[in-house]
Parts: C-alpha cells; structure tokens; sequence
C-alpha cells in the first residue's frame, strides 16, 4: 500500500511540473499571466496586419519606396508629383480652400546614370529624412510623368 501511495504523489508531481510548463508563462519559474492577459496578447496578434518578408525587410532598413517624376535643377534631381506611403505632402489655403499637395523630394546619392531618366516617372527606394531621399535604387516606370 506505501508503494501504491509514493507512486501516486511521484504521478502527481509530475503531472503539475507538466501543467505548468505547458502554462502560458511557458515555464514553472515564469511568473503567471492572467487570463485577461493572454486574451488580450492572443486578441492583438489576431487583429494585427500580416508581415509580409518584403515589409519586414524594409522596416528593418528603414527604406521608403516612392514613385514620381524626376526633374534637374542643376546639379541636384528631385522627386515632384510624388505617390508612395511615406510620401511627404503639404497644405496651403491658397484661394480660400483647404489644398493638399505633394511636396518635391531631394534626391541625394543618385548615382551618374540618373540623368538619362529625366522627365520620366521613376520608382526610388531609400531612406527618407526631411524631404531628402538617400537613394539605393532608381527605376524607370514609365517612359513620360504624364
């Protein structure tokens, strides 16, 4: 009867050693979340927009993606008309109303091929500081920025 008693509480300790890694804390020592807790973690995993590789890639770079006429003045090329996410844009209260607008971005770092693109819309990739693009890669999309 002493053996069926030992072998008893050893099956036991096991089990709750078990049930507590299998927690949400994820082991013994980690300190115990509330459900409330874990409803709301699980919850915002749920609603949050997927990642896709391209956006994990580019979140960790720091890249923005915007596409636009290029234009020179000079020596410097510029952005106008830009599209993208992190396109910076404007508002003026010319002629009474409220307009909104993009602003042109300064391309720096273009690179000597950039001025074969010139009146052509172009998709740059770069980091993106104060209407300043430090450009990694320039791609013609369309052969006129009509």
């Amino acid at each position: 009867m002493v053996v069926a008693v030992v072998i008893a509480l050893v099956s036991t300790a096991a089990l709750l050693a078990f049930a507590a890694t299998q927690s949400p804390g994820g082991t013994a020592s980690a300190p115990h979340r509330s459900r409330t807790a874990v409803n709301a973690a699980e919850e915002s995993e749920i609603w949050a927009s997927p990642k896709t590789d391209a956006s994990q890639a580019q979140a960790t770079q720091g890249d923005s993606t915007i596409t636009g006429c290029l234009e020179q003045q000079g020596d410097r090329f510029r952005l106008k008309d830009a599209n993208g996410a992190d396109a910076p844009t404007s508002r003026t209260w010319k002629f009474g109303f409220l307009k909104r607008g993009r602003d042109p971005i300064d391309l720096v770092d273009a690179g000597t091929t950039t001025a074969h693109h010139v009146g052509t819309r172009v998709r740059v990739t770069g980091i993106l500081e104060d209407h300043r693009m430090h450009v990694r890669s320039l791609i013609r999309v369309a052969d006129s920025c009509d």
